[in-house]
């Protein structure tokens, strides 16, 4: 469960904390099956979000459910990397311009590790049924792909930042990076350049609070299972090129800055 934890950046994105609260409630909530892209449970966006706005700026990332497979996932996989890569990097170089090449490097490398514990890279679906839903896992309580949880983050999700897919990025981001800082100068952490070491450790700030950063070094269950996902790096069989360009304009997007066209 993500701890309570201010935003530190993009204030651009509580334009949405204005607007009308949006409402929690699961609407014609579907299944899944624990794949990439379809981790269960997923419910409407709408009312929380607009549907065809939502489709217009992230068509390339909505798994389709009619598409579960092989070819479907590896698609969807080979859209969402390089835009949650790009999204990684952008965030990263805005918060640390002075970050080394290789701090940016396993901050995506930690990035990609965290997607995968916490939803297998899953957040929009369109359903066979075509309605839009988007993930909700955790009994319900958890938002998106970065699951930040209803019961400490009631506020930020009333003002949307579970539903879209940016929003939710940036939350989540911000609290996984307050120990991403911590973990450069933390006990458990042979040096802040080994950034294996700060995944492991930020993560488990994440999961666990402030408190849990060296929590890892217990090798409990969760935390054994974001360093499998760090190391065995499970989504590159899907990824059809590492290299690709995102297909989402990622700055619009982080910046607030809506509407924001697919290229």
């Amino acid at each position: 469960m993500l701890l309570k934890f201010s935003l530190l950046l993009f204030a651009l994105m509580y334009i949405a904390a204005n607007a009308a609260s949006v409402d929690l409630t699961c609407r014609n909530k579907v299944g899944g099956a624990w794949n990439f892209g379809t981790a269960p449970s997923a419910c409407n966006v709408s009312p929380a979000a607009n549907t065809p706005a939502t489709i217009n700026e992230y068509a390339s990332v909505i798994f389709a459910d009619s598409h579960t497979n092989s070819a479907g996932r590896r698609a969807y996989m080979s859209a969402m990397y390089p835009f949650l890569r790009d999204f990684a990097i952008y965030y990263i170089q805005r918060r640390n311009p002075k970050a080394s090449d290789a701090e940016v490097t396993g901050f995506v490398m930690s990035i990609f590790a965290l997607a995968e514990q916490e939803t297998l890279w899953t957040h929009y679906r369109e359903g066979t049924d075509n309605i839009l839903r988007y993930m909700r896992g955790d009994g319900l309580h958890g938002h998106g792909l970065m699951q930040v949880d209803d019961r400490s983050h009631t506020a930020a999700l009333k003002a949307g930042r579970g539903v879209d897919l940016a929003y939710n990025l940036v939350y989540g981001f911000d609290v996984y990076y307050k120990g991403w800082l911590q973990s450069a100068s933390a006990k458990c952490v042979s040096s802040s350049s080994n950034f294996h070491d700060r995944a492991r450790a930020a993560w488990a700030s994440y999961n666990g609070g402030p408190g849990a950063i060296c929590r890892w070094t217990k090798n409990g269950t969760a935390d054994k299972s974001y360093n499998a996902h760090y190391v065995q790096k499970e989504w590159l069989p899907y990824v059809s090129d590492t290299s690709a360009a995102s297909g989402i304009n990622v700055k619009c997007l982080a910046e607030g800055v809506r509407p924001c066209a697919q290229r």
